[in-house]
């Protein structure tokens, strides 16, 4: 089975510097998370799609972030795997 996973950066170079899809993506995620050093991380999430978004930081298991991505730890994601 294929998954596709979070791996890219210039959602959020973009975001930053230039209007577009991507900054409107920076501001979604800025709605959706509380802690301002996590949007553009979000953002690029958002913007990627992935199947999953494996991370340890805790502010992004919560209802909303849940609500639009698959979060996942990584004991989690290999957990899941391997039950494929």
């Amino acid at each position: 089975m294929r998954y596709r996973v979070f791996l890219d950066t210039n959602i959020l170079i973009s975001g930053v510097f230039f209007e577009g899809n991507e900054s409107k993506i920076l501001e979604m995620a800025g709605r959706l998370i509380n802690h301002q050093k996590d949007i553009p991380i979000l953002a690029a999430v958002l913007a990627a799609k992935p199947d999953f978004f494996i991370t340890g930081d805790s502010h992004f298991f919560t209802a909303r972030v849940k609500s639009v991505v698959t979060v996942k730890n990584s004991k989690e994601l290999l957990s899941t795997i391997q039950e494929v």
